[in-house]
């Protein structure tokens, strides 16, 4: 997950605790995800306007899987 500030705006910076992201489709059960950032996006030193967080793993298979922060498993994607 890529979240991006353009830094534009009066009080540009701000603090982020989680993003939370909902995917579904047809036929399809509704999953969710959390990110946790815990994370300023300014352009004061010494933050930064991008927070990456990457809970996927390929597995044997080529298969990803999405891992939580505490490495437990989520989800086949």
């Amino acid at each position: 997950m890529n979240l991006t500030s353009d830094g534009s705006g009066p009080g540009h910076g701000w603090y982020c605790n989680y993003v939370e992201v909902t995917a579904t489709g047809v036929h399809k059960q509704c999953t969710q995800q959390q990110f946790m950032v815990e994370q300023w996006l300014a352009t004061d030193a010494p933050y930064e306007l991008t927070a990456i967080r990457n809970y996927c793993l390929s597995g044997d298979d080529g298969k990803f899987v999405m891992y939580g922060p505490d490495s437990s498993m989520i989800s086949d994607l």
